[in-house]
């Protein structure tokens, strides 16, 4: 009889051994995707496979829970930083590469009108980059040189493309203006307009959420110093399916309000003067981890047809599920009706805008689909917050 009872209970033991290795099997055929793949659908299959399915066996129900939990406190970072929101247009400019020419003028010198560039056969996109062998920095560098120079001939270098020249060229005195000038409008060869995602109680600031490249080696451009300035937009090129659309503007010059430390993978990072942050009216709000963000309703901030920012509706597509610093952790979606109505929906010039969602700065847009402007994709604002972290 007791041969026959051990019997039995070792044939039980092997039942409930092999239903314990049914169920812990599928819960753990579900960790692996949800863990490498988007929020939403997959992590709805963990929440299910850890809680519905587990039998009313205590010690399976007991593993049950220890596992909902570890998955529960792997999916709950928290990060307990404020940033003050950005959502603003600014205009960057970025040191060591020199002065481009935009457009050739003539001035009222003493000897009438007059224009040493159109004489040397400078032309419209030219990089100016050395004078008299003084490295050209920016347009800022290249006035003080030429105040220095006074109205001495000079060798010009000058950079077209791939091809390198030097020029000789003798500035003139404006009589009006009462400077020495080549005759020429420039900009600053590695410049443009974003938008600013945020600022630190410190000053540090985040912006764009991409690195900014050299548009003809598309590798990112390198970068020692630069600076940020106000930036006025002037109109709007709407985007529409197969060709991006743009913010156009002009970057005020006169007003610098920051420095750029940093041109990375994940943005433009730098420091604002002190007197640009905090100020009336601006708020702290709260950073949201990674793991915080979920598909749904959100929304972003951004300067479009006016100096003040405003906030538009989006939906979160999708949310990716990184432990690590990586871009494009989101595909958003626009569908407020009068940012479709102004832009057509993402365009260049609005990367770095703010995305909030419960409250919290979850991430920045970074890029357009252009196939279909009302979509693209945004960096999450945790890994913004690790960039910035790295030039304090």
């Amino acid at each position: 009889m007791r041969k026959n009872n051990g019997i039995f209970w070792l044939i039980i033991l092997f039942i409930l051994l092999v239903g314990l290795n049914i169920v812990c099997g599928s819960i753990f055929a579900e960790v692996k995707p949800a863990s490498i793949s988007y929020y939403g659908a997959n992590e709805e299959c963990v929440t299910t496979f850890a809680g519905e399915n587990c039998s009313n066996n205590a010690e399976e129900q007991d593993f049950c829970d220890s596992f909902k939990q570890l998955v529960s406190n792997k999916r709950n970072k928290t990060i307990d930083r404020k940033v003050y929101l950005g959502g603003k247009t600014i205009g960057m400019s970025f040191d060591d590469e020199g002065a481009i020419v935009i457009g050739i003028n003539e001035f009222l010198s003493s000897k009438g009108l007059t224009s040493p560039a159109a004489n040397c056969d400078l032309r419209i996109g030219d990089v100016i980059t050395e004078i008299d062998g003084v490295k050209i920095k920016n347009s800022e560098s290249l006035s003080k040189v030429l105040q220095k120079i006074g109205g001495k001939e000079v060798k010009i270098k000058v950079k077209h493309g791939q091809i390198v020249q030097e020029k000789n060229i003798k500035p003139d005195f404006d009589v009006i203006s009462k400077t020495y000038k080549l005759g020429l409008w420039v900009k600053d060869a590695g410049s443009g307009i974003g938008t600013l995602t945020f600022v630190e109680n410190n000053g540090y600031f985040g912006s764009l959420g991409h690195p900014v490249v050299d548009s003809k080696t598309g590798e990112i451009l390198k970068v020692n110093s630069g600076s940020v300035y106000t930036c006025k937009i002037l109109s709007i090129e709407k985007g529409i399916s197969g060709k991006a659309g743009e913010l156009r503007g002009i970057i005020e010059n006169q007003n610098k309000i920051g420095d750029i430390i940093t041109n990375n993978k994940f943005g433009v990072y730098g420091k604002m003067d002190s007197g640009q942050y905090g100020g009336s009216g601006e708020k702290l709000i709260q950073v949201a981890s990674a793991d915080e963000v979920k598909p749904g309703k959100a929304k972003i901030i951004c300067t479009l047809d006016s100096d003040i920012p405003k906030e538009y509706e989006i939906e979160i597509v999708k949310a990716v599920s990184q432990n690590k610093v990586q871009d494009k952790g989101m595909v958003i979606h626009v569908t407020d009706k009068n940012l479709l109505e102004l832009t057509g929906g993402i365009v260049q010039g609005m990367s770095g805008s703010p995305i909030i969602q419960n409250g919290k700065l979850v991430g920045a847009v970074t890029h357009v689909f252009v196939n279909d402007p009302t979509r693209g994709y945004g960096i999450y604002a945790e890994w913004m917050l690790d960039a910035v972290d790295k030039i304090k």
